[in-house]
């Protein structure tokens, strides 16, 4: 059986409320990867309020989470992790596909963008929080660098044969989170919708299983129709 998967990533900035109200707010998602993720107050990373879901990437010492919902968590494999982000698998369509999370930090510097993004070379799709500006993806402030990361990010991504499809920018600035792929995923989207400073990057893909859907909730005037 096939099944449609939803899956967001967005940067929360390091707030358990932030990361809640993600969830709520995008509760048709069933894989986040919640970028800069909730700290203590020591500022070690925490798990997040998100429900019905399972943290499969671990805790320490990576800037993004991964969080699957109950259900749908055999359907994936972690392929990689670092501190810089998270490489899953699926199969879909039959095929193995992976999909990397990533978040390459303000500070990272044009220098070590080729290095952090090589682990990611092997993905189908690559989505996160690059902070990178450019002219492709909007008007680019000239704020902390930023212009030549996104140079250097932009010129990465095509010599790993990357598409970015055209994405909208926020308040006119040249957006920093990105979805570039080599398969097309069958839906994207970007959402505001959470009110944070960051958007939400969302893409559906199929994925091969023999598990129901059984978060759904019951259609009951089906049922009765059909008694």
């Amino acid at each position: 059986m096939i099944i449609l998967l939803n899956i967001c990533a967005i940067n929360v900035g390091v707030s358990v409320g932030n990361c809640a109200v993600v969830c709520q707010v995008f509760s048709f998602v069933d894989v986040f990867f919640i970028i800069d993720p909730p700290v203590d107050g020591l500022g070690d990373y925490v798990e997040g309020e998100v429900g019905s879901f399972t943290c499969i990437s671990g805790l320490a010492r990576c800037d993004i989470q991964v969080y699957i919902r109950h259900g749908f968590v055999g359907l994936f494999d972690v392929v990689w992790v670092d501190a810089s982000g998270v490489v899953l698998s699926v199969v879909s369509d039959g095929v193995c596909r992976r999909i990397g999370g990533v978040y390459l930090r303000p500070e990272l510097g044009v220098s070590k963008v080729v290095e952090y993004l090589g682990p990611y070379r092997a993905c189908d799709i690559l989505i996160g929080d690059l902070n990178g500006r450019h002219d492709r993806w909007g008007y680019v402030a000239d704020v902390c660098g930023h212009n030549s990361q996104g140079r250097a990010v932009s010129r990465e991504l095509e010599d790993l044969h990357f598409m970015v499809p055209s994405t909208p920018t926020h308040d006119g600035v040249s957006v920093i989170d990105l979805c570039a792929f080599r398969r097309p995923p069958r839906k994207y989207r970007t959402s505001h919708r959470a009110g944070l400073p960051h958007a939400a990057q969302i893409i559906k893909i199929p994925a091969d299983t023999d598990i129901l859907p059984a978060y759904k909730r019951a259609r009951w005037d089906k049922i009765e129709e059909a008694l």
